[in-house]
């Protein structure tokens, strides 16, 4: 389950990276900031062993640069693990700075696309860190069709190392695609697949859907639920999911200046 407040001040349609797994394309306006954030618990049973993880304060700051281009700095923070039989584990997170960069508007069949490259600094402890260096790139695409539908996907390519018991590295790839509906001007849904592709370990494949609901221009909720299988020879990995987050946005002074002079005010 996921619950996502969107705070906005610039009048500008929200676009956060909200609500699914799958980012959208859009880039934000140079001078607008977001700070999103939020709580995930993950339970993961018929493995060996059973596995419960909370995840919170999942952070991110999102600022528009130029038209096309924006800076992202990432990190999702504590992390604890329950383990049956096992005890608890705990630790910080990496932190990852990304830049994504709009490609091209939608155009009949071709989807609006954007790109992503980011870097993962071993800036954690425990076994949350990778304890290594790890890039990462993204492509991300979208369509608006039938007035109020829009699908839109991720392909994610990632180097990741195993932590600080094991400097080894591996490739992983996530594909997400999300489809979203328009109920009315103040309430949409969506479904979603996404999944994890990891060398040396089994495939895992999931779904999420849920709702969001615009409680007034500057502020939008959403909630959602997933599951998912792991699958495996000999032993098969329940998952499932529940997410609260938050997101707001704000102008940071550029953005302001900006927005006096185009208004008149610095001549009042």
């Amino acid at each position: 389950m996921s619950l996502v407040p969107s705070l906005a001040v610039t009048g500008e349609p929200l676009q956060p990276n909200r609500p699914g797994q799958a980012d959208p394309p859009t880039v934000l306006a140079p001078g607008v900031a977001h700070i999103e954030g939020g709580l995930t618990f993950e339970r993961q049973t018929e493995g060996n062993p059973d596995t419960d993880t909370l995840t919170v304060p999942e952070l991110e700051l999102r600022l528009g640069v130029q038209e096309r281009f924006e800076l992202q700095l990432f990190a999702d923070g504590f992390v604890q693990e329950w383990r049956d039989g096992d005890g608890n584990h705990s630790g910080m997170s990496d932190l990852e700075l990304d830049t994504r960069v709009r490609l091209w508007e939608q155009a009949g069949w071709r989807p609006a696309t954007a790109v992503d490259f980011g870097l993962s600094f071993p800036t954690g402890s425990g076994f949350a860190t990778s304890d290594g260096f790890d890039p990462e790139g993204e492509i991300l695409y979208a369509w608006d069709f039938a007035t109020r539908w829009n699908l839109n996907g991720n392909f994610d390519f990632a180097s990741e190392t195993q932590g600080e018991d094991d400097s080894s590295r591996h490739f992983i790839f996530r594909p997400e695609l999300a489809l979203g509906l328009s109920i009315s001007e103040r309430l949409g849904t969506f479904v979603e697949y996404y999944g994890v592709i990891e060398e040396d370990a089994a495939d895992q494949h999931s779904i999420d859907g849920g709702f969001t609901f615009l409680v007034n221009e500057d502020l939008q909720l959403d909630v959602s639920a997933g599951a998912g299988r792991l699958p495996r020879v000999l032993d098969r990995r329940q998952l499932d999911l529940v997410r609260l987050e938050t997101a707001a946005r704000r102008n940071y002074p550029t953005r302001l200046l900006e927005d006096k002079i185009r208004n008149g005010d610095l001549c009042r």
